[in-house]
């Protein structure tokens, strides 16, 4: 749910701190800027390990948390790469983060259209049974797809 959605979003923020440390001029400005991206580090990581504590709760689900955050930093290396100013680096973290969000959306759709009620194990199957007898009770016409 919003805690997958908060996950991505400090993901993509992990991102961007990592694409604007490519920098490599000295300024006054840059230096100040390094200060200011190394306390937003141990912001990210005080935020990342209390939401991995709340993670093991019961009735919690862990896989939403790990999956917002690893969808937020390879969205957030594509977005954020442009900002990069050296070509090097910005094809490097343009690619990759292209490349595995595009791997990620497959694997995700590949598991989950991939499965045959063939795979499912006993609880899973009698689960949709039951949800498939539901909906024949409660809907006129409805032709159940996902009987074994």
């Amino acid at each position: 749910g919003s805690s997958g959605a908060a996950m991505a979003l400090l993901g993509a923020k992990c991102s961007e701190v990592l694409c604007k440390a490519r920098e490599e001029s000295m300024s006054v400005q840059d230096k100040l800027g390094r200060e200011v991206r190394k306390q937003q580090i141990k912001g990210i990581l005080c935020h990342l390990s209390l939401i991995t504590l709340c993670s093991f709760v019961p009735l919690v689900d862990w896989s939403s948390h790990l999956g917002g955050f690893i969808s937020g930093i390879f969205l957030g290396l594509l977005l954020f790469s442009f900002s990069i100013k050296r070509k090097l680096w910005l094809g490097l973290y343009g690619f990759s983060g292209f490349f595995f969000s595009l791997m990620y959306v497959f694997i995700t759709l590949q598991y989950l259209y991939g499965r045959s009620m063939d795979r499912l194990d006993d609880e899973e199957r009698d689960s949709l049974t039951d949800l498939c007898a539901f909906y024949k009770e409660s809907l006129e016409n409805y032709d159940c797809q996902c009987s074994a």
